[in-house]
């Protein structure tokens, strides 16, 4: 009998993808899913974008649906980061808050939205049945104990099963391209790609590496629709993006239907941060309380009800104009 790990090797020098012609469309729901800690423009303009980019590739999009991760997930990191103990970073936004403010941007965005746009409390709302242990990550980050989390693949399996959203559509899970470190390493990615295409948007960044074996995701990836150049490598092998145009995997498995659509990258968006939105925020709220205006009432004052839009003040000057409080210029 062969080794397993030569058999391994054996396969994964057998990947080649070959020009063809552009697959039958597709009808997509498309699923961003990520911590939003807190949301921001970028995030919202991600599932916009690639609804935007999917359509002028001519398949159709039904739905973009925003999902945060679980409260959990959150906790552990800020035990991780020591900000559960005295003096650490209270910047944790729950569940209900990061699904408003997500609402709230999406609104921003203009009318007409809600028909297609769903933000969506999933994982909370399912956890009895999603949350599981992690004895690979927090297990190991957390020896001392850690909360149950939502694993990627199984958000992703039971919305494409369970979602009254996927009427007659296929799944589309969006992510930058970047995130295909950690999908490499995904456990039995057949059972997730038997419902669900990734639906990937480039970085400015040129080249993405992998760390680890690509082979059993790649292998359950029939099309690959290359819309950017993204030079996407594992140990010095080029797999894909380094050309613009459809190919067909020539070593996916004989039950493989999956795809892989790389989309252009958002351009100035692209930057925007939660870290920084999270670090500028802290700074704010630490002057705030250094100048002794730390309560909620005070912030909410501050932050808020000071904050006027050019037309407000307009209107509010033009309020006191018919009040007669203006000192007209004297004629000299």
């Amino acid at each position: 009998s062969v080794p397993l790990q030569i058999l391994s090797i054996s396969l994964w020098m057998e990947f080649s993808l070959a020009p063809c012609s552009a697959p039958e469309p597709r009808n997509y729901v498309l699923l961003v899913s990520g911590t939003f800690n807190p949301p921001h423009r970028g995030h919202v303009r991600l599932g916009l974008c690639a609804k935007e980019q999917l359509e002028r590739l001519g398949h159709s999009v039904q739905a973009v649906c925003w999902l945060p991760v679980h409260d959990n997930y959150m906790l552990n990191k800020q035990t991780l980061a020591g900000k559960c103990k005295e003096g650490g970073s209270e910047l944790f936004y729950p569940m209900a808050q990061r699904c408003e403010q997500l609402r709230l941007l999406l609104r921003d965005q203009g009318e007409g939205l809600e028909a297609f746009c769903h933000v969506l409390d999933y994982e909370l709302r399912f956890g009895a049945q999603l949350l599981e242990e992690s004895p690979n990550y927090w297990a190991q980050r957390l020896p001392e104990g850690y909360l149950r989390t939502v694993p990627t693949k199984s958000l992703l399996r039971h919305f494409a099963q369970h979602s009254p959203l996927m009427k007659s559509a296929r799944l589309g899970a969006v992510f930058g391209v970047d995130n295909l470190i950690g999908m490499a390493s995904w456990n039995a990615p057949g059972e997730l790609l038997e419902s669900t295409d990734l639906v990937l948007v480039a970085r400015e960044a040129a080249t993405v590496e992998l760390r680890s074996s690509p082979q059993p995701l790649l292998s359950e990836l029939r099309y690959f629709q290359i819309q950017e150049r993204v030079d996407v490598k594992y140990e010095g092998k080029e797999l894909f993006g380094q050309a613009v145009g459809c190919f067909e995997n020539a070593s996916a498995s004989k039950s493989a239907a999956s795809r892989l659509v790389l989309l252009p990258a958002l351009g100035p968006d692209e930057g925007l941060s939660s870290s920084c939105l999270r670090k500028a925020l802290a700074e704010c709220l630490a002057t705030c309380r250094q100048h002794g205006c730390a309560s909620e009432e005070l912030l909410t004052c501050l932050l808020y009800h000071g904050l006027r839009s050019a037309a407000a003040l307009k209107r509010e000057a033009e309020s006191a104009d018919e009040r007669g409080e203006r000192v007209k210029r004297l004629k000299v």
